[in-house]
């Protein structure tokens, strides 16, 4: 992604999951298709979306959440990732530490997920737009988020697990080790560890949750086989990137693609219970 860049992708999952502990990179917006999504906030406090509404995730923030089907039909949604510079375009100022960035929900108009889905994806695939033209289309969804109320912020320094995520990420099958990434930030491995605890992980489980992700991101948004899949995240083989993604996912990396039964749902105060 260059500097003023959105990445935008079709996500698709077979089997109503429970997905722990994601980390959010950058500013994202989800627009659900099918099927619905719930968001699982701090306090106990829940947040749930449709078809026709917007997911809004803010920037290096960790999400829980759970993607539901809905009778026999896929979880579907668009995703659009947004690069900082865009953000800090529209919002220049950061929001102070005090008033921390958490997930919302959005409900627009049909028309108007329409019309801001087509530009985005219309300008996405237009290389012969002139720079400047691009960069206020690439605008649009950030612009017309902030006349419908919306604050969106990048962090005036990223978390010390966004840093090295984004090392380990630079090349998932390199054999990390926390000397590696001790030096890259010119630190000792003690320091290293204390400079983690404010994340609340070790190294180990944020490697780990690299590849996994990067895993789960592939099997939802792309056709490549999933024994390709485990190669290129870093996995030995594919038995151990199975079980792996079953321990920290709950199920199957086949079941993201293929539903584990073809039992209906049953509609629960107007929530489908898978």
């Amino acid at each position: 992604m260059s500097e003023f860049d959105i990445s935008i992708f079709t996500i698709s999952q077979a089997t109503t999951t429970l997905l722990q502990d994601l980390y959010i990179q950058k500013t994202s917006l989800v627009f659900i298709q099918k099927g619905h999504k719930t968001l699982y906030l701090t306090k106990g406090e829940t947040l749930c979306g449709k078809a026709g509404d917007i997911i809004i995730f803010p920037p290096d923030s960790i999400a829980t959440m759970e993607n539901r089907t809905w009778y026999n039909t896929d979880y579907q949604a668009i995703g659009l990732t947004f690069s900082h510079d865009i953000i800090k375009h529209v919002f220049p100022d950061p929001l102070p530490p005090s008033a921390p960035q958490k997930a919302e929900i959005l409900s627009p108009r049909p028309e108007e997920t329409v019309h801001i889905l087509a530009a985005i994806q219309q300008t996405v695939a237009n290389d012969q737009l002139p720079d400047i033209v691009r960069k206020h289309r690439l605008m649009e969804p950030i612009l017309w988020l902030k006349a419908l109320g919306i604050t969106l912020s990048v962090p005036r320094d990223q978390s010390a697990l966004g840093q090295v995520r984004a090392l380990i990420e630079t090349d998932l099958t390199y054999a990390w080790r926390a000397a590696d990434v001790a030096k890259h930030f010119a630190m000792s491995e003690a320091t290293l560890r204390r400079w983690l605890l404010k994340s609340d992980m070790n190294f180990s489980k944020i490697l780990k949750n690299a590849r996994l992700e990067k895993a789960l991101a592939l099997l939802q948004t792309t056709n490549i086989p999933i024994s390709e899949i485990a190669l290129s995240c870093g996995f030995k083989t594919p038995s151990h990137f199975s079980d792996s993604f079953k321990n920290r996912f709950k199920v199957q990396p086949t079941a993201i693609r293929s539903p584990e039964n073809d039992r209906i749902p049953i509609e629960i105060d107007g929530m489908p219970e898978a």
